[in-house]
């Protein structure tokens, strides 16, 4: 999806012209060829139902993550604690 996007972008920028961060307005350099096509564009549907899915998938990982951050830290205590008691 991010190639398919950026590509878009691309074909934009390349048919219909872009304005950079300066405000200014850069023509196309197939601008003749923009005009007949016209811009494209994505439709925005998929995103919609993709985001929530994403979502809950970064969720799920950053739970697992904390989990295993905190097993370890627990194990790493027990190792502290063991070395005092000797």
């Amino acid at each position: 999806v991010g190639f398919t996007a950026f590509f878009i972008i691309l074909v934009n920028c390349l048919l219909g012209g872009f304005t950079d961060l300066d405000g200014i307005v850069n023509p196309a350099p197939f601008a003749t060829l923009g005009k007949q096509i016209g811009p494209i564009s994505l439709p925005a549907l998929f995103f919609t139902t993709a985001l929530p899915a994403l979502s809950l998938l970064l969720v799920f990982r950053v739970n697992t993550g904390y989990a295993r951050w905190n097993e370890a830290r627990t194990l790493w205590g027990g190792v502290v604690n063991n070395c005092r008691n000797i």
